[in-house]
Parts: structure tokens; sequence; C-alpha cells
């Protein structure tokens, strides 16, 4: 289940006043050093090379205990990893500092959906919202955690919402694919995959629930189609796919 966990090179903290030429250059070497450190987690990290990502969060975290988004960046990561309550650790960490950044809520929530903590999900997803009315993450993530709770009006209206605030951003559809395909409305969930498939052709979750939905419409050459090109974008789990196909 694909969950929207926004990006941790997104939002860096800003200083609250501007400061003048003379006071950047006095301001301490480490800030840029962690700042550093901390992007190179972020590339690693989404190179899934998770070992090397956790040592660079580290070493951001020991050059600037107070730099929340190195907390961030590490729950990310331990999250990818399955360790889920390490991850909220950090995510504690990152709010404890820095307690008006949306992000940390939602990716926290995030971490709660995966452990089947839904209402302590949906609360960090209204607070992430509560934070920042823009955040567009949290959103998605209420509309799926909605829809797993059985409440799927509700969970449509918040897909709905996501969809007017950037109509370009695949997400949201693929939200209100989910829900709707869960509520029988095939066709009309087929309708929405394509959209999200629009605006992101290389939308793993979109093609292999498509694939799903298509079969259980007994539309197997369409779906053989869909088949084949989840195996050209993610050929590592080409097995699975197979199996999924061939049930």
């Amino acid at each position: 289940m694909f969950f929207s966990c926004e990006s941790s090179l997104e939002k860096m903290p800003t200083p609250k006043n501007r400061e003048n030429h003379e006071e950047r250059e006095a301001r301490p070497k480490f800030n840029k050093d962690a700042i550093n450190f901390y992007r190179e987690g972020v590339k690693l990290l989404k190179l899934k090379k998770y070992d090397e990502a956790l040592s660079y969060f580290d070493e951001t975290i020991k050059l600037n205990e107070k730099f929340a988004n190195g907390y961030s960046g590490k729950g990310d990561t331990l999250k990818e990893l399955k360790k889920y309550d390490e991850a909220i650790s950090y995510y504690d960490k990152a709010i404890e500092i820095d307690e008006n950044n949306p992000k940390f809520y939602n990716n926290k929530g995030v971490v709660l959906v995966e452990q089947n903590r839904l209402k302590e999900a949906e609360e960090l997803f209204n607070l992430a919202i509560k934070k920042r009315k823009s955040f567009i993450d949290a959103y998605y993530n209420l509309a799926n955690t909605i829809m797993l709770l059985g409440d799927y009006e509700k969970a449509l209206n918040y897909a709905n919402r996501s969809i007017s605030m950037n109509k370009r951003v695949p997400d949201g559809y693929y939200y209100k694919a989910r829900i709707l395909d869960t509520m029988g409305h095939k066709e009309q969930a087929l309708e929405e995959y394509d959209d999200a498939i629009k605006y992101n052709n290389r939308y793993i979750d979109a093609y292999y629930y498509k694939m799903m939905c298509l079969l259980s419409l007994s539309q197997k050459d369409e779906a053989k189609v869909i088949l084949d090109r989840l195996i050209i974008i993610d050929p590592d789990n080409e097995n699975m796919y197979r199996k999924a196909f061939n049930k």
C-alpha cells in the first residue's frame, strides 16, 4: 500500500530574521556541514541505500542536534526498514524541536497506518492540516486512512479535496480510485487510475491496482497489457505481479 510521505528535502528551516553579510560569515560552519550531510542522506534514501543513509543522518544530528529534519530523515529511513517504533521516536524528536512543521506529523501518521493504528494516524493527519491547510499529503493520507476505517463517503471527500488543490498531482486520483474500487464502483475507479497514470506514467501502485481491477471485471487482455508495463517499470517484482495476475 502506497502512502504519501513528504520528502525530507522540502521545507528546509529558515532563519527567523534576515542576517547581514557579517552575521552569515560568523555563523558556525557546522550548520552548513549538517545540511550537506542531511542532503546526502536524502539522496541515499531515495536510492534505497538505507544503511548509508542512516549514517549520514546520524552525522547530521551529531553536527547539529537542533536540526529537526535530521531526525525526520532518520525516521523516514527507519520507516523504509520497517523499524516502526524507532521511526516514531525520531519523528517525535523532530516534532519536539519544530512543532509547527506538518511534515513530521504526516510522516509519523504514515507509520501508524502501517501499524494499523488508524484512529491515531487520522488525528495526526488532521493535525498536519491544522498546521498548514495547504499540506496536500495529509489530505491524501486522510482519504486512505478513513477508507480503511470504512467511511467511504468521507474518504472520497478528502480525495476530491486533494484533487481540487492540485489537479496535476497523481496521488489524489490514485486514492480516489482505491476508494471507488473498494466500494465496487469499478468502471469509475478505472478512470481515476488512468488519471493517476496520466500524471505519473511510472506510478507502480496505480498500475498494479488497475490490473487487479481489470481482472475483477474479467478483462484479462487489458490486464495483461498492464502486467507487461509493470514488469518493465519494476522488474525486481515480476514474480509477484505474475502471481497476482494468474491468481
